[in-house]
């Protein structure tokens, strides 16, 4: 089967810049650009509060067990739905939760569907992930940043998506400079990464 498009996950924890290289990349390759928060968040907010849970909680047991498995879903089935369709699509999530059986087998279903699939991982030191959370003010980030040592304490060392990684990006510095860096030459490396494996 020839392949039409091009997957990237661009993964990684709250705060690693995934976003901001997910839509640099898609800028480059004039790609479908599809981030979970932005596709999700307003129907995870209601859902919470129909709930009766707080809504920008995305640590209570009533969100990992009933509304996280429905998002990533839900990606899934739009990236899968512009294979053949787009030439690139470029997806940013965390995909921190899962095990490296599961990640492979969304890889693997979306491989079947026509597609060449890389993942890339997003690597951040926790001091500038902390300044990323506070600097950007979102809701959600409050409870991470209020039991700071805490939720630094529960991140996996070594998530699925990292293991499985066909590139890896590092925000070592809270900086206008590192940023157009991971713009910049972060999405040409991937992008040229993913047509020399073409």
């Amino acid at each position: 089967m020839s392949t039409s498009t091009h997957v990237i996950l661009v993964t990684g924890h709250a705060g690693a810049g995934k976003t901001t290289l997910a839509r640099s990349i898609a800028q480059k390759t004039k790609g479908v650009f599809l981030d979970k928060d932005s596709m999700f968040s307003h129907f995870v907010h209601k859902m919470l509060l129909e709930a009766g849970e707080h809504p920008h909680t995305r640590d209570s047991a009533y969100y990992t067990d009933v509304i996280r498995e429905r998002e990533y879903a839900s990606l899934c089935k739009t990236i899968s739905d512009n294979i053949g369709v787009a030439q690139w699509v470029i997806a940013a999530a965390p995909w921190t939760h899962v095990s490296v059986e599961e990640l492979q087998r969304v890889k693997d279903m979306l491989i079947a569907k026509g597609a060449t699939v890389h993942i890339v991982w997003a690597g951040v030191a926790a001091d500038v992930q902390k300044e990323n959370l506070t600097s950007r003010g979102y809701f959600r980030d409050r409870n991470k940043l209020a039991n700071w040592e805490e939720y630094r304490d529960g991140l996996e060392d070594n998530p699925a998506a990292s293991l499985l990684a066909d590139f890896s990006t590092n925000n070592w510095q809270h900086s206008p400079e590192e940023l157009e860096r991971l713009k910049s030459k972060g999405a040409d490396s991937i992008i040229a990464g993913v047509m020399l494996n073409h």
